[in-house]
């Protein structure tokens, strides 16, 4: 093997997959010098495939948890500098790699006729020149999981690697071979939809000799797939069957069936775009639906069973029921009925539910259980002692019991699930009397409103995502508004406390945006709907920007959520936000983000005696009643959930986000003098501009550049550097090399008389 240098990744190619692609929180590095030597102390057993590092004595261990790790701007820059480091890049989180471990030349060209003829090109393709395997980058929303087609023989696997599975990027290969990109390192993965990718993965198995498949499940552990179950069935299958929902059956028994939310659907479905594999097939122990459409990602199989109608008897909402008993049995004339009615043995957490108390608290520990229930003891036998009540109903063997708490908005107190377990459900919201008109509404409520968000079409929109939570409080919405009022004491904390008094002030969480950018802690996330923020602008010197962490925080539905005194978890969210300020510059907001609504607030102040009056309503429960039962009846079918309009307001925060280098450089963009510039070309204009002591962020100027959807092109020669200048000018087709060469040598004349 021929002795190299550089073993590692070049300072260019960190430089573009950090700055150039984004991809920094993903990339680790990799010890890719075949000569270094393994520590005695790790584990690795091979160098050069998985992320790795040099120890303090020049040995090489693996990166303990590399697949939680996010890096850091420091963290990059120090990889970068060693020569034997290779780039590893992160999969999963949007972004997932189709690695086809074949060395059949025949295999790769079905594999690159089958990609070109679904996307109409190929994505971007990682090879090296000793050998046929190759890898490509794709971009897909969502979370998956990784997957394996096994190929016939001798012919090698191909799998999508996803969440918790990485690649080399950039580097040696431990064979020798420098690892390439076809024209060059990627500037982005090929986008396309879940759809896409589900079909892609079908036609895959449906083309190619594959001899069976597997799937890892949630807890990484991978499913075989392959193994034939030819006319299975369950009961539900039969159900299915039955009720006219089957279109057609696979050869392992699989149904494709009619999606029961094919209404949500972005593209027409196919026969196979939805199925149900029963129980014990393709490798699931239990029964399993599966559609491909996006908008179907987040539904689980009782979500399927409830909406095709099956198992509606095996679960049950039994709130009803429970609300439509009589008042529990007197304690002091039967109490062995008396606690068999009103208490709840929960197994997680050896945990007492009790059904007298509203069920946000309802839960107590049994420790706190016994003493509070101390009192109510059975006489004693002869000479024997008197026996707890609370022993004797822990010992009853028709007691209640219930696998643990949840919160499901929605739902019912108790839920029974299919196999005929309990959950009980501590989501509670007050409930509010009937009323008859909505006089006190209109004339405090929209008066308020009225003041509060003066722009008509802003207040109905503000009002109608308010009814959202009221509403639909099992759905989160990925909305944002953001009240900006320059003027203080306008009456938003009224808004804050109405809400909390109509959703119940447990279920409503107060943040600081300090607490919710640092993204360390997420107690307010933790059973609430409404999580307000006082000021966002918190610190005058310091302003937060919409960053993709921050929006995942404000939108996605299920979160890994961490509480200060508590573990991690994985949970749903139905965390609705509102945010407040006093400022027009409150947050950075990139142009191309859609969730933050912004709108404006009052030029003028109300008087002490308004805002007297004002809250004093808050503590009139007939007008607390009103307004609920108001936004109630707002019909959200016109309202946009999932846009936010475009406001003043909103254009002017957009605005004051810009630097002076981001003016320059949107100017730029409108209207360039050339159809390419080099990344340096664009710096030095910028600083042409504003002058040399102009603070210039690498990783904003790139991503405004992809923001306004230009691209690349190819790696070209120029001035001695290789070079892959930004296309400026959008759909501009430039036919070769010495076109673009010519644009940029009439940009540096241009540079030099700036």
């Amino acid at each position: 093997m021929p002795k190299l240098k550089y073993w590692g990744a070049t300072a260019d190619e960190w430089f573009h997959l950090d700055l150039i692609c984004g991809f920094t929180e993903k990339l680790l590095p990799v010890v890719c010098n075949p000569d270094a030597k393994v520590s005695p102390d790790s584990s690795l057993k091979s160098i050069g495939k998985t992320p790795s590092r040099y120890n303090l004595l020049r040995r090489v261990v693996g990166i303990p948890r590399w697949t939680e790790k996010k890096a850091s701007d420091s963290d990059i820059t120090t990889w970068a500098k060693e020569p034997d480091y290779g780039i590893c890049m992160r999969t999963g989180y949007g972004d997932i790699a189709l690695d086809c471990d074949s060395e059949d030349e025949e295999v790769q060209a079905q594999i690159q006729a089958l990609l070109t003829k679904m996307f109409g090109k190929l994505p971007p393709r990682r090879y090296r020149n000793n050998s046929n395997k190759c890898l490509y980058l794709l971009s897909v929303e969502g979370e998956y999981r990784k997957r394996i087609h096994r190929l016939e023989g001798d012919l090698g696997i191909i799998e999508m690697l996803a969440d918790g599975q990485q690649f080399v990027a950039a580097g040696t290969h431990p064979s020798g071979a420098r690892i390439q990109w076809d024209g060059g390192l990627p500037n982005d993965p090929l986008e396309i939809t879940p759809e896409q990718l589900e079909m892609l993965w079908s036609a895959l198995a449906e083309y190619l000799p594959v001899a069976g498949s597997t799937v890892a499940d949630a807890v990484g552990k991978v499913r075989d797939r392959s193994v034939s179950t030819p006319n299975a069935t369950d009961e539900t299958a039969d159900y299915l069957d039955a009720n006219g929902w089957t279109l057609s059956a696979g050869r392992n028994g699989e149904r494709h069936i009619k999606c029961p939310f094919a209404d949500g659907h972005s593209i027409e479905s196919d026969i196979t775009s939805t199925t149900y594999f029963p129980a014990g097939t393709s490798g699931f122990q239990l029964g399993h639906y599966k559609c491909q459409h996006a908008s179907c990602a987040h539904r689980d199989d009782g979500d399927f069973n409830i909406a095709v109608g099956f198992g509606v008897d095996d679960f049950e909402d039994l709130t009803a029921q429970e609300e439509d008993k009589p008042e529990f049995t007197d304690i002091d004339t039967d109490m062995t009925s008396h606690f068999l009615e009103r208490f709840i043995y929960v197994v997680k957490g050896d945990q007492v539910y009790d059904l007298s108390r509203p069920p946000y608290r309802s839960i107590m520990d049994m420790k706190s259980f016994k003493n509070l229930m101390a009192p109510y003891q059975f006489p004693a036998v002869g000479k024997g002692q008197p026996t707890p009540a609370t022993r004797r109903w822990l010992e009853h063997p028709k007691k209640l019991v219930a696998e643990g708490t949840g919160y499901h908005p929605g739902k019912g107190r108790l839920i029974k699930g299919l196999d005929n377990w309990l959950e009980v459900n501590e989501f509670y919201l007050p409930e509010h009397q009937k009323v008859t008109n909505f006089a006190k509404a209109e004339s405090i409520f929209l008066k308020h409103m009225e003041y509060l968000v003066p722009n008509k079409a802003q207040r109905l929109f503000f009002i109608a995502r308010l009814a959202w939570v009221v509403q639909r409080p099992e759905r989160r919405c990925p909305i944002t508004v953001l009240h900006i009022s320059v003027l203080h004491g306008t009456g938003r904390g009224w808004v804050i406390q109405l809400m909390e008094a109509i959703l119940g002030h447990w279920n409503c969480t107060r943040a600081k945006m300090d607490v919710i950018c640092k993204n360390q802690y997420h107690d307010y996330l933790y059973h609430s709907l409404l999580c307000t923020v006082d000021e966002v602008k918190e610190n005058i010197e310091k302003r937060y920007s919409v960053n993709d962490q921050l929006r995942d925080l404000l939108t996605e539905p299920r979160f890994e959520v961490n509480n200060k005194y508590g573990k991690k978890m994985t949970m749903d969210i139905f965390t609705s936000f509102l945010f407040f300020s006093n400022h027009i510059d409150a947050i950075f907001i990139p142009e191309e983000d859609r969730r933050i609504a912004v709108f404006g607030g009052p030029d003028f102040l109300q008087d002490d005696n308004y805002f007297k009056q004002l809250y004093q309503t808050l503590k009139d429960p007939e007008f607390i009643a009103q307004v609920y039962w108001y936004l109630m009846g707002i019909n959200l079918d016109e309202f946009d959930w999932q846009r936010a309009p475009e406001t003043e307001e909103r254009c002017l925060m957009i605005d004051s986000s810009r630097t002076d280098a981001d003016k320059v450089l949107f100017d730029l963009l409108a209207d360039p003098p050339v159809a390419v510039m080099t990344y340096q070309q664009i710096v030095s204009y910028i600083v042409a501009e504003l002058g040399l002591d102009t603070d210039i962020n690498p990783k904003r100027v790139s991503g405004i550049l992809r923001s306004k959807g230009l691209g690349q092109t190819g790696a070209i020669k120029f001035n001695g550097k290789t070079e892959r200048p930004w296309i400026l000018v959008k759909n501009r087709k430039l036919k070769s090399n010495d076109e673009i060469r010519t644009e940029l040598e009439v940009c540096e004349k241009l540079l030099t008389e700036l």
